[in-house]
């Protein structure tokens, strides 16, 4: 750990000074979305500390006992299930230190039409007895870490946040678009219809208000292709690995990032601010939860609430404002790289595992 005592790290660890001679070996779990969640809880994390003298390896299928009997820690990255069960029995049998990692509130399930399907009790059984099973849990939020205790009491739980780690999310592939026309884009997915649905009448009333609007979507359909042909392009999910080189192909000139105003989504991180940050891409923003965080902490935004009028005014705003929309873009891009860089973050996970491991022994 060369590099670690060169950062300064304010966070309830910062008198443990780790050394050259540490060999810790930290083996990620990801049960889940290896292509997207896994980039932020598993491949990132793992990769710096690696950088930072940590042996690591992320394992998506295929877990082997070898590789439990490798580790020092085991991190189980949102897992649900027997198969997760048993890998986490074994290591209790081999004395591993186990970690739970989750990203999402799995106790409190918005009633929205994407988790209408699930079994919900089913898997908050399943999600407590795994986390009950394990040493220490970590998340991406205070306000999810305050969600969790309300189910696990004193267990020990570290917040160690989503960062960017600004190899992958790179610009190399930017283009600049002049054919006259102002991109509004959203990246949403399956499990954000009901965001959606919220600013779906004020994307249409900024179209029908401004001929020199597009919008673009990644990630689901919605019926305003019907009304503004030519001018609403709908993309299909983008895999983690191709998304900084769609971004950057594909850039917009506003981002939106709206929330619902609910428990669930008060817990999810800040994601959809710092990957629209890299590309210096302005954001409307839902002040829920994370988002209302980085407000407070100054991300450069403009914040729009959960009225259709609100998100008129502040899609208007940056749309008939280009200084704006390039003082924003451009001040977005130096705030995430201050504050969610993983290269001035990673210790927070070196601190926490070292720190799991002094109370297990």
């Amino acid at each position: 750990m060369g590099k670690a005592t060169k950062v300064i790290v304010k966070d309830r660890l910062r008198h443990f000074k780790p050394n050259d001679t540490d060999n810790l070996k930290v083996s990620f779990l990801t049960f889940c979305c290896p292509e997207s969640i896994a980039h932020w809880r598993s491949m990132t994390p793992a990769k710096y500390l690696a950088t930072n003298s940590v042996h690591t390896t992320v394992l998506y299928e295929h877990i082997r006992k070898e590789v439990i009997d490798w580790s020092d820690v085991v991190v189980f990255q949102r897992a649900t299930g027997i198969g997760a069960k048993k890998l986490l029995t074994y290591c209790n049998m081999a004395n591993k230190v186990t970690v739970y990692d989750m990203d999402d509130n799995f106790f409190d399930f918005p009633n929205t039409v994407e988790y209408e399907k699930i079994d919900r009790q089913q898997i908050i059984d399943s999600v407590l007895e795994i986390m009950n099973g394990c040493d220490a849990i970590t998340t991406t939020t205070p306000i999810l870490k305050q969600e969790f205790k309300k189910h696990l009491g004193k267990r020990d739980i570290y917040v160690l946040p989503n960062c960017l780690d600004y190899s992958f999310w790179k610009d190399d592939w930017k283009v600049t678009r002049d054919d006259g026309f102002i991109r509004i884009g959203y990246v949403g997915g399956s499990f954000h219809i009901s965001d959606t649905e919220m600013v779906l009448p004020a994307l249409y009333a900024i179209l029908k208000k401004y001929d020199n609007v597009i919008v673009e979507i990644i990630g689901l359909k919605t019926s305003l292709d019907e009304y503004f042909e030519g001018r609403v392009i709908h993309h299909e999910p983008v895999e983690m690995k191709e998304l900084p080189k769609f971004l950057s192909s594909h850039p917009f000139d506003i981002a939106i990032a709206p929330l619902l105003n609910n428990t669930f989504s008060a817990c999810r991180s800040n994601i959809r601010l710092l990957q629209h940050s890299v590309y210096n891409t302005p954001c409307v923003v839902s002040p829920i939860g994370s988002y209302k965080e980085a407000i407070d902490k100054k991300f450069p935004c403009v914040v729009a609430d959960d009225t259709i009028d609100s998100w008129i005014e502040g899609m208007s705003k940056l749309v008939e404002d280009v200084q704006l929309r390039e003082k924003l873009g451009s001040s977005a891009h130096w705030w995430g790289y201050e504050n969610y860089n993983i290269e001035k973050h990673v210790l927070k996970w070196y601190r926490a595992y070292k720190d799991i491991i002094k109370k297990v022994y």
